[in-house]
């Protein structure tokens, strides 16, 4: 529970950084699609583990949180944002 928590404050905090640099960094035209895609499973990812966080379903939960997390680093570095 605790380390799911934690990475929740993770995805959140990449949240918060991609929303300030959305605006005045963009990832190459090539790679617009996978960006855009990257933060869409990253949603979805987070969405779903919010809910198994829910139920109590604490191993299912942190994998998901683990993948967007990585889908949301994977996107940061599409920008050229290092963390």
């Amino acid at each position: 529970e605790d380390e799911y928590a934690y990475l929740a404050q993770q995805y959140q905090g990449y949240q918060m950084v991609l929303d300030r640099f959305s605006g005045t960094r963009e990832p190459p035209h090539s790679a617009k699609k996978m960006y855009d895609d990257l933060l869409a499973t990253a949603a979805d990812l987070a969405s779903a583990a919010e809910g198994h966080a829910r139920a109590s379903d604490w191993a299912t939960a942190l994998s998901e949180m683990q993948q967007a997390v990585t889908q949301c680093e994977r996107a940061m570095r599409l920008i050229g944002i290092g963390y």
